[in-house]
């Protein structure tokens, strides 16, 4: 899972049934506004020393950032519905642990990145794409756009990212269908949670 590009540079940019706020003028504004703030804060974490510290601050900017149960989902794709219970309670926990673990883990090969927002707009009444370019230290720029969600209480989180146009989700669905094909759902657990658990070390 470590040869995609989204998975090389997603954590210097990791900066859905439901009621939901219709997107507006404002709404458009508090988008951008998230995901500036978002990715100022995750920039401020990559500075920090590596350890348990700073693993357990990216967790809690995961965990008031990212809708990872959608994503979880979303990732699954057409086997969210076959999955059992048991199995999904698994899988999202592994889901979960993936993210934190792997990318804080790479967070400090990004130290020095900028982000600017370029431009927000609305896909439908509840989701978001804001557009942002993602400087190195040596000029080079990457374009990624973050996909959020504003749900109920108008409270936003980040749903996807694209970078250079290849979604996280979709890389993530269609690796993942390979594995379910294969190995079943229990299979691609075990193969995340021997991922984490590789990059733990």
């Amino acid at each position: 899972m470590g040869r995609h590009l989204w998975q090389r540079i997603a954590p210097a940019v990791v900066l859905a049934a439901f009621l939901w706020t219709p997107v507006g003028a404002g709404s458009l504004e508090e988008a951008t506004d998230f995901v500036a703030k978002k990715a100022e804060r995750l920039l401020d974490i990559m500075g920090l020393p590596p350890g348990s510290e700073r693993r357990d601050i990216f967790a809690g900017w995961i965990a008031s950032t990212v809708d990872h149960d959608g994503m979880a989902n979303r990732a699954l794709g057409r086997y969210l519905d076959v999955a059992t219970d048991a199995e999904l309670r698994a899988y999202t926990n592994a889901f979960h642990n993936y993210i934190i673990i792997t990318y804080e883990r790479r967070l400090a090969t990004f130290s020095g990145y900028s982000l600017k927002v370029e431009r927000s707009r609305a896909l439908n009444d509840n989701d978001v794409v804001v557009r942002t370019t993602i400087s190195s230290p040596d000029g080079a720029r990457t374009v990624v756009d973050f996909r959020i969600s504003n749900y109920e209480g108008g409270e936003w989180r980040l749903t996807d990212f694209a970078i250079e146009g290849i979604s996280m989700v979709k890389t993530l669905r269609d690796e993942f269908a390979g594995v379910i094909r294969r190995d079943g759902i229990e299979g691609l657990t075990a193969l995340i949670e021997s991922n984490v658990s590789e990059s733990a070390l």
